[in-house]
Parts: structure tokens; C-alpha cells; sequence
């Protein structure tokens, strides 16, 4: 329980320093704190990865960019104390990558077009209680089940110009409460500077006939808004699932509602096809937009294609395609990886963008990026 004190309130702190721009040491001090109490009971893993490629603004000129990215995790595996995990990046970003790039991170301009970057992805403590289980720190809460559309997921954003389409996590706390072997409730806290700028929310989560349903409902008060949600998942030959939520601004001054249907079905072990609707009723200006969680997705209709082909398993591919229905823009995503010795690969990523995808018309340019990626592990 010592333990659990001490690292709650290095949370607490590593927070205060965020907003002060110190994260980097913050996160330095913790994991060498981490290091001190659990010793050998340390697993640390993690990649070097290199990105040299183009990107071209057609019928103009071609742009040179790069990243390096030193990606280092660990988990701490004696639970008795409260189990910590982290997940940082360390980053050089070069030329034309930064419009790539969203920056939920700590930068320092290098000059020469080259800024440093570190990205805390991941940073928790969690600690069993039995009755419940407590999660401190940087997260991704997880709750929809959507790939590209997720309209229940109220904290984690989907970083759609990174081919993985990875997520990004929030900072907060989790009190999870398990009922049974595969149902839950949460409690998830999101605190702001100003108390009643806070974020909080409820989910549930069970099983029937071989379904899963969630329910979750919330109060974000940094923008005034109540927001709830259902989704279900499950398997009739099809992979089937979807999501609807409803978001209504107080006093009852903005209202709209969020569709997502999804399927997905596996092809003799090798070949995985997704397919995802996505529809909204939000109406607003431009000058709003910080309202609606699903930005850049602001026209009324949305489809996402995910096609991915494991040749073997030294080789794979994926191609990921998402279309405005309303306005005809587009982005696809063509990616090749091959594993050519134990913990080292080489990939070519391919991205195309067709007009600007959210429907606001801002920029009408059609941008090619091509890419070589070089990855270590260790």
C-alpha cells in the first residue's frame, strides 16, 4: 500500500510537470524510481526503427523526410506492489514528416527542418484490491470496437495518417470492478486543471449467446456535454459489430448522434477482410470543431476497407482505404513488410490522399508519400 501511495503521488507530479513542459524528466525520475523498488523483476523490450522517404503535392515539387524512432517498453512482473508499465518513444522527425505528424508529444526544434521528439504512449500503475482493480496513469481505455470508427470511444483518438492506425491514450484513473468471468464495470476519472472541467464516465460490459454488449454514459465538463453509447460484438460466420452514441450539449443548446456497423471475415487463416460504416448527425461551423470527437470524419457518411494478407510468417501485407461517401475524398494506405532475419524487417508504405477527407474543402490537393522503414528489435 506504500508503494501504491509513493507512485500515485509521482503520478500526480509527473502530471504537474507535463503541463510545465519537464515530462522528460518527470518520466526519467519514475522509471529509475521503478527500477530501484522492483529490481530484477523488470522486463524491458522494445525497436529502432528508420523512416527515409518522399512526399509529393502532385503536379508540384517532392519533399525529402525521415524519422528515427527509438521505441522502449518495460512491465514490471511481481504484482504484490502494484504492477507499472510504460511504453516512450524517442524520436527524430526531419523535413516534410512534421505535417505527418500529431503532436501529443514534447518537442525541441533542432533546427535544419529537425525537431526532437519524445512521446509518452503509455504510463500506468495498476493494483489489484481484489474487489476491484485500480489503473493509474496514461492509458487507452479501449471501449468501442471499431477500427477507423469508434463512436463509444470518448477518451482514446485514432491517429489515421499512421498506417497502424494507432491510438492515442489520456491521462487519467480506472477503477475497474469485475462481476463475473466476462463482465465488468468501469469508473473512469479525467482530471483537469479547473475540477469542473473534469471528465467522468461509467461502462458495463457482459455476455450473451456468445455476444458481448457495452453500455457507457458520461459527463466531459471541459466541453459541457453528456454523452452515452451501446455497442455489441460477436461471430455468426461473419464478424459482426456496431456502435451508436448520443452527444448533447447543456443546456440542451447541441445535440447528435453517431452510427458505426462493422463485419469482418478470415480466409483460410491468411486473408482478413474489415468493413466499416460510419454515419453522423453533427451539424457546426468550422469554428466548433474542438466539440466533435470524431474529427477529421465531420461529413455525414463514411466507409472504411481493411484488407490484410498474411503470406507467411516472414512476409505480410495490408491495405486500409477510407472514402467520404458525401463529398468523394479519399485515403488509402498500401503497406509491405518482410522479416528477413530474426528481429529485423523492411517495409514499404504507401499512402495516396484525395482531397481533404473531412469535407471542409480546405485543401483540394492530392499528396503521393512514399516511404522505406528499417526496424530492430531487441
Amino acid at each position: 500500500m506504500l508503494t501504491f501511495l509513493i507512485v500515485f503521488l509521482l503520478v500526480g507530479i509527473l502530471r504537474d510537470k507535463l503541463m510545465k513542459g519537464k515530462l522528460f524528466l518527470g518520466v526519467v525520475f519514475i522509471f529509475f524510481f521503478v527500477n530501484k523498488l522492483w529490481g530484477n523483476d523488470i522486463d524491458i523490450w522494445g525497436s529502432l526503427k528508420t523512416e527515409i522517404g518522399v512526399v509529393s503535392v502532385l503536379n508540384n515539387d517532392y519533399y525529402y523526410l525521415g524519422k528515427e524512432c527509438l521505441r522502449i517498453n518495460f512491465s514490471t512482473s511481481r504484482e504484490s506492489e502494484g504492477k507499472v508499465e510504460g511504453s516512450f518513444d524517442f524520436s527524430l522527425i526531419k523535413g516534410q514528416y512534421l505535417g505527418f505528424v500529431n503532436f501529443n508529444t514534447n518537442s525541441i526544434y533542432l533546427g535544419d527542418d529537425t525537431f526532437l521528439i519524445f512521446d509518452v504512449r503509455k504510463l500506468i500503475l495498476s493494483v489489484d484490491f481484489g474487489i476491484m482493480d485500480v489503473i493509474i496513469g496514461r492509458q487507452f481505455m479501449n471501449f468501442g470496437y471499431g477500427i477507423g470508427f469508434s463512436p463509444i470511444e470518448f477518451f482514446d483518438r485514432v491517429d489515421i495518417m499512421d498506417v497502424n492506425f494507432s491510438k492515442i491514450g489520456v491521462d487519467g484513473v480506472r477503477f475497474k470492478f469485475p462481476f463475473s468471468d466476462t463482465g465488468n464495470i468501469d469508473f473512469v476519472f479525467i482530471p483537469k486543471a479547473l475540477i469542473t472541467n473534469s471528465q467522468v464516465a461509467f461502462r458495463s460490459v457482459g455476455s450473451l449467446f456468445g455476444f458481448e454488449f457495452g453500455g457507457v454514459v458520461g459527463y466531459f465538463g471541459d466541453e459541457g456535454y453528456i454523452r452515452g453509447g451501446f455497442a455489441f460484438k460477436g461471430d455468426l460466420e461473419v464478424g459482426l459489430y456496431a456502435e451508436i452514441s448520443y452527444n448533447l450539449q447543456l443546456p440542451r443548446e447541441k445535440e447528435y448522434f453517431e452510427f458505426m456497423f462493422g463485419c469482418d471475415y478470415s480466409f483460410y487463416d491468411k486473408i482478413l477482410l474489415r468493413l466499416e460504416y460510419y454515419y453522423n448527425s453533427f451539424e457546426e461551423s468550422y469554428h466548433n470543431l474542438q466539440y466533435f470527437r470524431r474529427y477529421p470524419f465531420l461529413s455525414k457518411d463514411y466507409v472504411f476497407l481493411q484488407v490484410s494478407y498474411i503470406l507467411d510468417m516472414f512476409n505480410k501485407f495490408n491495405l486500409s482505404y477510407i472514402r467520404n461517401l458525401e463529398k468523394g475524398s479519399w485515403i488509402v494506405f498500401l503497406g509491405f513488410w518482410n522479416e528477413f532475419a530474426q528481429n529485423v524487417g523492411l517495409g514499404l508504405d504507401f499512402r495516396f490522399i484525395h482531397s481533404d477527407i473531412s469535407g471542409l474543402s480546405v485543401s483540394e490537393n492530392r499528396i503521393l508519400y512514399i516511404s522505406f522503414v528499417l526496424e530492430v528489435k531487441f
